[in-house]
């Protein structure tokens, strides 16, 4: 039970600063880099929004990890 409720703590932490430094990246970035590395942002934003679900059908749309290489950055 208590390392559960560490764990939560910590990850909804990480989500906390990741969301941070996602938002401050975007108002930092000029309209062009933001087109550059706009699908980036959105894969990003999918991983920081996806919550614990138990449908199988909605955990198979859920991103994991962001592979650079596809989207050819």
């Amino acid at each position: 039970m208590k390392r559960g409720k560490k764990a939560r703590a910590a990850l909804k932490k990480i989500k906390n600063i990741a969301g941070r430094q996602i938002r401050d990246i975007e108002r930092e970035f000029i309209s062009q880099q933001k087109n550059k590395y706009q699908d980036l942002f959105i894969i990003i934003n999918k991983i920081l929004e996806q919550k614990k679900l138990q449908d199988e059908v909605e955990q198979k749309r859920k991103e994991y990890k962001a592979h650079l290489d596809a989207l050819k950055v």
